[in-house]
């Protein structure tokens, strides 16, 4: 998110509607509620990323991910305001106070800057994007296709 400055379509005004848009027919598609365009973007950014690392190096990134896009989407809440953190982890049974301080230290901040640095040698430039080996797979619609991908022969290819 640093190499588009953070706001990816903020710049693109028809690109923005559009996803928006998209969004809102995916929502209805897989049954969920869309109750409009919520904050976008998000205040900081990089503290809801740090707790998503912590999350991932301890087994409760998916449950963190599903409370999190649920308060935002859907009850517009920032999910980068301390008290929307403290809420999306309260209801999923995490402490936040003690999840908070271990989401800040230097060794998540490490851990965070090495995935993204990750992300980044692989050519990743946005979410969701499935990665199988050197191949990627971008958007919410291509994870079939990288599970084919995953399960094919392809000989030499």
């Amino acid at each position: 998110m640093v190499e588009m400055n953070n706001l990816p379509l903020s710049t693109k005004p028809l690109k923005q509607n559009y996803m928006w848009r998209d969004l809102s027919r995916r929502a209805i598609t897989h049954g969920v509620p869309f109750t409009g365009i919520p904050k976008y973007p998000i205040s900081n950014f990089s503290r809801v990323n740090r707790v998503s690392c912590l999350a991932a190096q301890e087994g409760w990134v998916v449950e963190f991910a599903q409370a999190t896009y649920r308060q935002w989407f859907l009850n517009h809440l920032d999910p980068g305001e301390e008290s929307t953190l403290q809420l999306v982890l309260g209801e999923i049974g995490r402490t936040a106070d003690s999840v908070l301080k271990n989401a800040d230290s230097d060794e998540i901040c490490v851990a965070l800057a090495a995935a993204t640095e990750r992300a980044r040698s692989l050519g990743i430039f946005g979410a969701p994007t499935f990665a199988v080996g050197n191949e990627l797979f971008w958007g919410d619609d291509r994870l079939e296709d990288a599970v084919r991908w995953l399960g094919a022969d392809r000989g030499s290819v």
